[in-house]
């Protein structure tokens, strides 16, 4: 069963999601940080997980930043947009995603970033 939660601000909600058939003991004691396609975000989780980061860990946490702007999509630019892109951090143990966590921006990607960051924590550790 998978399930999507929503955050408190209904402009910009969180969504996060469990696998199922995810086995991990909660709270995670550590993460190992693997997000080399944007500078940005892999600073912000850096810096927000900092004394939870180790190179060892089983767990790791990629990331993304779309920027609807790159999208070349003729429906998409011919019915207009109504956000700007999304931030998404995605946490794996081995090569198994066993956690999603996403949020819509308009107009402030950082206060994106913040959101998925600050529910991730409160989720995982």
């Amino acid at each position: 069963m998978s399930v999507f939660f929503a955050g408190c601000e209904s402009r910009n909600p969180v969504y996060s999601k469990f696998y199922n058939d995810t086995n991990i003991s909660l709270p995670l004691s550590c993460i190992k940080v693997n997000i080399y396609n944007d500078i940005i975000l892999s600073y912000n989780v850096k810096e927000a997980m900092k004394d939870k980061i180790s190179d060892n860990c089983p767990y790791r946490i990629e990331g993304e930043i779309y920027r609807a702007s790159k999208c070349n999509s003729i429906a998409a630019k011919s019915t207009g947009v109504d956000f700007n892109g999304y931030v998404r951090l995605n946490i794996f143990q081995g090569n198994k995603c066993i956690y999603k966590v996403q949020s819509d921006f308009k107009n402030d990607e950082d206060a994106s970033i913040k959101r998925v960051i600050e529910t991730l924590k409160k989720e995982l550790f």
